[in-house]
Order: structure tokens, then C-alpha cells, then sequence
């Protein structure tokens, strides 16, 4: 991603530590990576996401049109603690793990998304 930063449309896969890191190898820096892309705007493919991980997508989110989060488990907590700086926020996409009082956040904060937020119903 650094080395992409006109990059507009990212799936990311997993956010995470992924494989045990070598030792001597350091963890991959996702705030740096996620802060080259100024030209983001559509963010998706989350697999699994660590929430110690969630901040590193902050920097994005002011530019981010689109967020689909529909196949990541995170908590109300966790969706509250960035989902106030998409500020250009038109299309959201989540699982039902962010609960009622994630969506009331949502809603109190985007008053003109462009399509209803899509919720997912988590696996089992």
C-alpha cells in the first residue's frame, strides 16, 4: 500500500498479525500503510479483523465513500471507535455483531447515506 498510494479501492483480506512474526521481523506497520493512500475511498474484503488493528484504518476514513465490514465480527465499541471519521460515508456495510446501539450510531451520524446500511447476519 505504500507503495500504491494513488490506490483508490482496496480489499484487504485479514488485518491482523497473520503468521507468527519471525523473530527479528517486525509486525507489519498498518497505520503508515493505510496513511500513504489518500486517494481511498472504497474499503472491503475484510476476512478477520483484530481490533487491536482497527485505528490503523483512521487515517482513510475521511475520504471513504464506501466501508464494507459484512463479513469482519466487530463490536459496537469497536465500530463506534472510527466509524465518526468517515465523514463522506455514502454505502456501509456490517454484520449484526455491531448491535442496535451501532446502528443508532450510524444513523445519528449519516443522515444522507446514498443506499440503507446492509446488515449481515453473522456466522454460525
Amino acid at each position: 500500500m505504500v507503495r500504491a498510494p494513488q490506490l483508490t479501492h482496496l480489499g484487504t483480506g485479514s488485518l491482523g498479525p497473520g503468521e507468527i512474526v519471525a523473530q527479528g521481523e517486525q509486525e507489519p506497520d498498518y497505520v503508515s500503510a493505510f496513511a500513504a493512500c489518500k486517494s481511498l475511498v472504497c474499503l472491503s474484503g475484510f476476512r478477520e479483523i483484530n481490533a487491536h488493528y482497527l485505528p490503523a484504518i483512521v487515517p482513510v476514513c475521511a475520504n471513504l465513500t464506501s466501508l464494507n465490514l459484512s463479513y469482519a465480527t466487530i463490536s459496537t465499541e469497536q465500530l463506534k471507535s472510527f466509524i465518526y471519521h468517515c465523514h463522506k460515508l455514502q454505502t456501509l456495510w456490517v454484520l449484526d455483531s455491531v448491535c442496535d446501539e451501532g446502528l443508532q450510531a450510524v444513523a445519528a451520524t449519516y443522515k444522507d447515506l446514498h443506499e440503507p446500511v446492509q446488515v449481515s447476519f453473522g456466522r454460525d
